[in-house]
């Protein structure tokens, strides 16, 4: 297959950036994440801020920050029409333009791409690596041939466009899959949940309504990561697989737009049709 090429992730070599002065009339932290009517942009020089993670060693690094003061990047998977086979394009950048090697399944190169078929079973580790020593380890990639099949369904449900859908926000995985087994000879078609990834977490009650760690934080996402208060990715396919395999489809709420905001991840801004819009 010949990849289409992602966009760029960023020009490269920009240098790391202090962090900018909020706009006036604005607070932040504590319940105060608003600002003034009217008054909701950022200046330009936020934009610029794309290196701010703190490098190992420096204050405030934790490990799961791996290099991401270095080193950026993610993975694209393009099927084939038969969805038999895929290309898996890996854009990356380096904040002082190293050299990039790509590694799949423990074999490195230089290029970024990947081909795969049907004829791989596992999982697809991926790793970046900088010529100035920097590692960036992506999530493992499954793909659409590993599906468990739905043949215990108790009907096509027209390809899952037309059934019963039952919510188990907040359920865990591994309860979701036990509850799979029931939902599947009841002719469930498919139970929806929460966004899976990776969300503010908080270790105080929230000001504005004193609930510690409310449902809502799991709107407020922190990376692409398949990690919430949930379950972890390796529990959320074996969740996934089970339900599929007692005939039930597995629907997920999604944020892809944006990843949290100022402080707590709440943060008010202009009004519309007289309520206060929350911006994250």
């Amino acid at each position: 297959m010949e990849p289409s090429a992602p966009p760029a992730i960023i020009p490269s070599r920009i240098p790391s950036e202090p962090i900018p002065t909020v706009p006036s009339r604005c607070g932040n932290w504590n319940g105060l994440d608003n600002c003034a009517r009217g008054v909701y942009t950022f200046p330009a020089s936020a934009e610029k801020r794309r290196w701010q993670t703190p490098p190992e060693g420096g204050n405030g690094y934790v490990d799961t920050f791996q290099d991401y003061h270095d080193l950026v990047g993610y993975a694209d998977i393009q099927y084939g029409s038969n969805r038999t086979r895929a290309v898996v394009v890996v854009n990356a950048a380096s904040r002082t333009g190293e050299r990039l090697t790509y590694w799949f399944n423990g074999a490195s190169q230089s290029g970024n791409t990947f081909q795969v078929n049907s004829g791989l079973t596992g999982q697809l580790a991926i790793r970046i690596t900088g010529s100035n020593g920097s590692t960036l380890v992506l999530e493992p990639l499954n793909f659409i041939w590993q599906n468990a099949p739905l043949t215990a369904a108790q009907s096509t449900f027209s390809d899952g466009q037309k059934g019963g859908i039952v919510e188990l926000f907040g359920w865990p995985y591994d309860d979701i899959a036990k509850e799979c087994a029931f939902l599947g000879k009841a002719g469930w078609m498919g139970v929806k949940i929460w966004p899976p990834t990776e969300h503010v977490w908080g270790s105080h009650y929230y000001e504005p309504d004193n609930q510690f760690r409310p449902w809502y934080l799991l709107y407020q996402p922190v990376s692409y990561r398949l990690h919430s208060r949930m379950g972890t990715r390796a529990q959320l396919r074996a969740m996934i697989q089970t339900c599929r395999t007692a005939g039930v489809r597995v629907y997920a709420d999604a944020v892809i737009n944006h990843m949290v905001a100022q402080g707590n991840g709440r943060f008010t801004c202009s009004p519309r049709e007289g309520l206060t819009s929350h911006c994250c």
